[in-house]
């Protein structure tokens, strides 16, 4: 094996090593390696919050349970049920042997790290000749830079952002092109293709469709190569149209199996999400559409990335011309992302998350452009002549030549002559020949052959790709050198932002004042129990190292004490209520979620929705808010950090009260028709939510029989539960919750929002009600609800399970195959 792996490092691939290991170490240097390798904890924009989740799975002892329940934003949400898991398990699993702090910080810097290599053997895989493949690598550098997008992923911005999922899939992308490339066209790696298509799928599901996208422009190609309409080295690869279907088709379906634990899940619960409501961006014309797509700015001038697009024209038409199947592909994934991101149906996925992959398809084309032009020039060395000096007896110096495919003729002597004035050369440049110096003739002596002279030209292009590629964007990070010829250094913007994100929470100045807050809550958590906190937003929060840091209160409290708003606002449909409540208890609230009906500050209205949500404390700090919260009889302040100067505040802390987790209902539900979807669901309770005249009783979405039917829930009608009944030892886990009751048969409103893997027992239910929480009706006087499985999950499990198998099964007798043949 070591003489193997020996003999596979040659010279070449140790100049494409270093080649890609350059683009790793300026994307490295520009992140602040000190600040990344430190022990603070990763902060900035959503990455700030995004840590939450990682360190939660840690928590829960199984780490085979990937999508386990969260308590802590949201009222409850279903985790990585809706998002991705892959970056942060890393992150997760790393964190037992270097800490979570440094976990995290390399699981986000992961996906940038990798892009360069896995562009690289995207091009090995397509057996592009070199120096393509460097080339490739090398093109993602521009890539990681560009800053015509901050959040929409792929590149360094969006990363620190907080789409380091999104990068790390993009980086998986391109090696799943390149397996299922070399699969459709020899029949090898279907287990290699399906894995890595799975893994893109695990990390994100939008690089995952750009994957698919190229397999399917992949399989076109070939199948058109095969009726003889391709490449033209290619024609041996002619007949055997099954073979790209076949791959496809086997490789497809071998990757369900991987990803079935998470996808079947995924796609039958979609009715239970939550949708943003964003506009697509504006694709009207052609000046809207290039504004988002890197040819004007916003304020109409030139962007950044012209260049680029210009080189990519070419890269196109060149690509078709001379029919190169890589360079074909990528071309072709230019214009899908293009028509894609154009004629995206608004509400389907929003169109600007697309914007990367016409971003990533016009860069690597650019990187093929140069590539494969340089591979031409080293590919003219086959076809080139080799001279032999002949040393003649009478003190004259005789060259010949032949072609560099036959054997050349003749005897040399090394020894050192003066060149006669009649010295015969017979070669296609007599000056250069005349001009040189001896020991260029000595090197000359024994001629030069086909290979040798490819591998020169090789080396030379290599460095050529590696000197461009890096030309592209050095300059443009070092100021002076950028000021000296006169670059715009937006570029270099990387480096503060990563200067910002990876100094951590614990290196702003107001982190004694956010350390006290958390402290704080803590300690009114021992005194007064777990439970969920609203706390006023406001984006000068920024000053902690996002305005998302208070999302962090169940990091800090360690689980104890939950923060009703955090990041995946898709993944709950509990989110609106809460971003409508918090428009009545932050003057400057985001409003994020689109078409909301939001309101004016009203602290009374707003703990009376906290109430609704059990809700148990409330944080706040502005003076006209905590002069609402004094007056309001239903808080009772019970805390508050010390005075920290501008631009801090004090903050006090008030427990709500009458806000139980469960409680017994007074009025029946009213089971309403047609509201299962998404869309109808929203529309109905947000009219509920907004409306207290409504909140005698509860909008469900099925019920008992005996529970009253209405046609919408304007006009639900008002029953009486005749029975009473008391709760008591209500005891709230992660993933459980239990109580007891003094009678049976009274609904329970359980305040935790709803989602089809809780299951109860000593009671019927749960049953979806207004806003998106749980009734169970008791059927003993012990209730346990406890977050478990579905049909489909449970579906996707085994079949997942069955695929792992077989895979294991796959290498083993192949491994053993492989043994045998040895023998």
């Amino acid at each position: 094996m070591r003489e193997r792996l020996r003999g596979l490092w040659t010279p070449q691939l140790g100049l494409e090593a270093l080649g890609v290991g350059l683009v790793m170490l300026v994307t490295l240097w520009e992140l602040h390696p000190s600040l990344v390798f430190s022990s603070t904890l990763l902060t900035g924009g959503d990455t700030g919050s995004h840590l939450a989740l990682p360190a939660y799975l840690r928590t829960q002892g199984n780490l085979f349970n990937l999508t386990p329940w969260y308590p802590g934003w949201f009222a409850g949400m279903p985790a990585y049920t809706y998002y991705f898991v892959m970056a942060d398990y890393f992150a997760t699993l790393s964190s037992y042997v270097i800490g979570f702090a440094h976990a995290f910080k390399l699981a986000s810097i992961m996906g940038s790290m990798l892009l360069p290599v896995t562009a690289y053997c995207m091009g090995r895989l397509f057996k592009a000749p070199r120096p393509v493949p460097v080339a490739l690598a090398l093109s993602t550098l521009p890539f990681l830079f560009d800053a015509s997008f901050t959040i929409d992923g792929g590149n360094l911005f969006s990363t620190m952002a907080g789409e380091y999922a999104y990068s790390l899939a993009l980086a998986l992308a391109l090696l799943t092109i390149g397996l299922f490339a070399r699969g459709l066209r020899t029949g090898r790696g279907y287990w290699w293709a399906a894995l890595a298509l799975s893994a893109t799928l695990a990390a994100h599901v939008l690089p995952w469709f750009y994957a698919l996208a190229a397999v399917g422009v992949m399989v076109v190609f070939e199948l058109l190569l095969r009726r003889g309409h391709g490449d033209p080295k290619d024609r041996d690869v002619v007949g055997d149209l099954a073979r790209p279907v076949r791959f496809a088709v086997g490789a497809g379906l071998l990757s369900f199996g991987l990803s079935a634990w998470w996808l079947l899940s995924f796609l039958t619960t979609q009715r239970f999400t939550n949708s943003m409501g964003y506009s697509n961006d504006n694709v009207s014309n052609l000046h809207s559409i290039f504004t988002t797509l890197g040819w004007f700015t916003s304020t109409g001038g030139a962007a950044g990335d012209r260049w680029v697009i210009v080189l990519a024209v070419v890269a196109f038409v060149v690509a078709f011309v001379v029919r190169d199947r890589l360079g074909m592909i990528l071309a072709t994934l230019i214009a899908v992302s293009f028509v894609a991101f154009v004629f995206d149906p608004q509400s389907a996925i929003w169109n600007e998350r697309l914007v990367p992959c016409w971003f990533i398809s016009t860069h690597l084309a650019v990187g093929w452009l140069f590539g494969y032009a340089l591979s031409r020039w080293v590919g003219a060395a086959a076809h080139g002549r080799r001279g032999l000096f002949l040393f003649l007896g009478d003190g004259r110096i005789a060259y010949t030549f032949t072609p560099l495919d036959e054997p050349a003729t003749g005897t040399a002597k090394d020894e050192s002559l003066d060149i006669q004035p009649d010295s015969s050369f017979e070669t296609e440049d007599e000056v250069a020949a005349e001009t040189r110096g001896l020991a260029d003739w000595k090197a000359t002596l024994a001629g030069e052959s086909a290979g040798e002279r490819t591998a020169r030209r090789t080396k030379r292009a290599t460095v050529s790709v590696i000197v461009l590629g890096l030309a592209s964007v050095v300059p443009g990070l070092m100021p002076p050198v950028a000021s000296a010829l006169g670059l715009t250094t937006t570029g270099n913007q990387v480096s503060s932002w990563a200067a910002w994100n990876y100094s951590g929470y614990q290196s702003k100045p107001a982190w004694p004042e956010y350390r006290d807050l958390m402290t704080t809550m803590s300690h009114v958590a021992r005194h007064y129990g777990c439970g969920r906190a609203m706390w006023e937003y406001n984006s000068a929060q920024n000053r902690f190292g996002t305005p998302m840091a208070l999302m962090l209160m169940p990091y800090w409290t360690n689980n104890c004490v939950d923060s009703m708003e955090g990041l995946f606002f898709e993944s709950s449909a509990t989110t609106p209520y809460h971003f409508l409540n918090a428009a009545e208890v932050s003057p400057g609230a985001s409003n994020p979620q689109v078409g909301l009906a939001y309101g004016k500050l009203d602290v009374t209205m707003g703990v009376e929705h906290l109430q609704m949500l059990g809700v148990k404390y409330f944080v706040a700090f502005s003076p006209s808010v905590i002069k609402e919260a004094n007056a309001d009889s239903s808080l009772k302040y019970v805390a508050s950090t010390r005075a920290w100067p501008s631009p801090g505040v004090t903050w006090r802390v008030y427990r709500i009260l009458n806000s139980p987790m469960v409680q017994p209902l007074t009025m029946l539900p009213n089971v309403i028709a047609g509201i299962g979807s998404r869309q109808a669901w929203l529309a109905a309770n947000t009219s509920w939510w907004l409306d207290p005249s409504k909140w005698a009783t509860l909008g469900a979405e099925s019920g008992p029989a005996n529970w009253p039917r209405a046609t919408s829930v304007s006009n639900m009608h008002y029953v009486a539960v005749n029975l009473t009944a008391t709760v008591s030892r209500v005891r709230v886990g992660t993933q459980s919750l239990s109580f007891h009751v003094d009678h049976t048969g009274v609904p329970m409103l359980v305040k935790i929002s709803y989602f089809p893997r809780w299951h109860a027992s000593g009671a019927t239910g749960p049953f979806r009600v207004s806003p998106n929480l749980m009734v169970v009706i008791p059927t003993s006087h012990d209730v346990t609800l406890v977050y478990g499985s579905t049909p489909a999950l449970l579906i996707g499990n085994v079949i997942s399970d069955v695929a792992v198998i077989a895979m294991l099964a796959t290498v083993w007798f192949a491994l053993r195959r492989r043994r045998f043949q040895r023998l």
